[in-house]
């Protein structure tokens, strides 16, 4: 699918918001879901349209609320968008016995101007993955322009030309340069049984400070398959490697199956154990630092069908060079103990040699097997060191392989202490 070219818009008429209007509201029960479409009715281009509101009941009273973006973002003179509001879950209505059915969505539009077309670019669906509700597509960029920020929004019509769901990925790495090629999946929560349309859109930019590693950074250390109440899984442990001279911070990565594309699992690196489950993958959590001219280890599982392959690519890894400077601290005292057939207990102690406080940003605890590879990791630790003194530290490890040794790596940056909340 090919879109128009058009000049990046850096301001717009006051006029538009009154032009582009919420032209339909379409609710399917008492609790939603609702299917909002909103229409340029200007003559003029529009950028980054979205709509937010109450849901209210029948008294008029508050219940709940909705925001975001519609898709597609960036709308042409007489174009249509469309967002969908979930319906509300029986828990959230038990709370309140009060509420007078039936519930009504009342949508306003907000337009957000950094936000362009990003034009001269092919979309182009590839394959179906109807037992994940996922479709692989492509982008390829024509412009000479380069794009950061890209987002790419779907439309799942149903067989009748209804909207029936609608999703959206960002690329990754974020940044699309002339002629380059990307794939991606789209995963909807919806059956495909109708056709697709696909929408990009990106920001003006740029992105100050982002860095792009290639896939030759990022190396597989363990892997095993596990089954779990999500059934089997791919669990992996491995690192990614800076090998720039600044400290690398907010570095994210993502990886696939290469039988199953669509499987995908995203994270921070120096992973803490935190993950977050949806359709077709994983988010995992970390703390995003790599040091300069050091590995930082990440910790991810993807899901397994009967006849998957367990070789993963990647699909890309940034971060952002933003200037900010870690010092290590010494660490003494690193000991083991074990907690069952495949978990260790790290425990270490941090050493703060300056007259100022230092709170522990980056704390990894590795686990590493008898060739030295990594076959555990985690780093979730964050406290604080008084000036000239030391800290225990603990964190549990679960192993993917039988270890031999543990090492533990601090960073931190000075400062006071800072109490938690009472």
């Amino acid at each position: 699918m090919r879109l128009l070219r058009l000049a990046p818009l850096l301001a717009l008429p006051l006029l538009f918001l009154g032009a582009t209007c919420v032209t339909r509201v379409d609710q399917k029960g008492p609790t939603g879901p609702w299917t909002m479409e909103v229409t340029n009715m200007g003559p003029d281009p529009v950028t980054g349209v979205g709509v937010g509101g109450p849901i209210v009941d029948a008294n008029g009273m508050q219940f709940s609320g909705f925001w975001g973006d519609t898709c597609p973002v960036n709308l042409l003179p007489g174009q249509k968008s469309y967002f969908i509001r979930p319906a509300l879950s029986p828990a959230s209505l038990s709370v309140r016995p009060d509420v007078v059915m039936p519930l009504k969505a009342a949508p306003n539009i907000y337009i957000t101007e950094s936000i362009i077309f990003a034009d001269n670019v092919d979309l182009k669906i590839l394959a179906t993955y109807k037992d994940h509700n996922a479709v692989l597509a492509r982008m390829q960029n024509n412009s000479p322009n380069i794009y950061y920020r890209v987002k790419v929004c779907a439309l799942l019509l149903a067989p009748s030309g209804e909207i029936q769901d609608i999703a959206s990925t960002r690329m990754m790495p974020t940044i699309l340069n002339p002629g380059e090629v990307r794939t991606f999946p789209i995963a909807f929560t919806s059956p495909i049984d109708g056709p697709i349309q696909l929408y990009a859109d990106a920001y003006a930019g740029p992105d100050l400070g982002i860095v792009v590693l290639g896939p030759s950074h990022f190396a597989v250390s363990t892997s095993r398959i596990v089954r779990t109440e999500r059934g089997r899984e791919l669990q992996v442990v491995g690192e990614v490697q800076n090998d720039s001279s600044v400290n690398l911070d907010s570095v994210t990565y993502q990886v696939y199956l290469e039988s199953s594309p669509t499987v995908r699992a995203n994270g921070f690196v120096a992973s803490d154990g935190s993950n977050f489950w949806d359709q077709w993958g994983g988010f995992f959590g970390g703390k995003g630092y790599i040091p300069a001219g050091q590995k930082a280890p990440v910790a991810f599982s993807l899901l397994l069908d009967r006849n998957d392959s367990t070789r993963i690519v990647v699909a890309g890894i940034q971060g952002y060079d933003w200037g900010y400077q870690l010092s290590p601290l010494p660490v003494t005292n690193v000991a083991t103990q074990r907690l069952s057939a495949d978990s260790l207990r790290v425990t270490a102690t941090v050493s703060n040699p300056s007259d100022q406080g230092m709170h522990l940003w980056y704390a990894c605890f590795k686990l590493r097997g008898s060739e030295g590879q990594l076959v555990g990791a985690s780093c979730p630790y964050a406290g604080w060191v008084a000036p000239g003194g030391t800290a225990d530290l603990s964190v549990d490890v679960t192993e993917l392989a039988p270890s031999r040794s543990a090492e533990v790596v601090v960073y931190g940056y000075p400062g006071d202490y800072i109490p938690p909340p009472t």
